[in-house]
């Protein structure tokens, strides 16, 4: 799920979030309270990592316990 909320929260950020796409549907929730994020923590986290995928993976398993 993770790749799919990525590009997600970027599109939101940027404003380019297609009106049939919604940031924190019904699988986005769900995710993000496992890793004990929320919505606009996650979106935080994804403006500050800007492209670095890479520090976005490792701060949502650090998050959820999985580093």
């Amino acid at each position: 799920w993770l790749p799919r909320i990525i590009a997600k929260a970027r599109l939101k950020l940027r404003g380019e979030m297609p009106a049939d796409l919604m940031y924190g549907c019904g699988g986005d929730r769900p995710f993000l309270r496992q890793m004990k994020l929320t919505l606009p923590g996650f979106l935080q986290l994804v403006r500050e990592a800007g492209k670095d995928d890479r520090r976005i993976i490792e701060a949502v398993k650090k998050s959820g316990g999985l580093a």
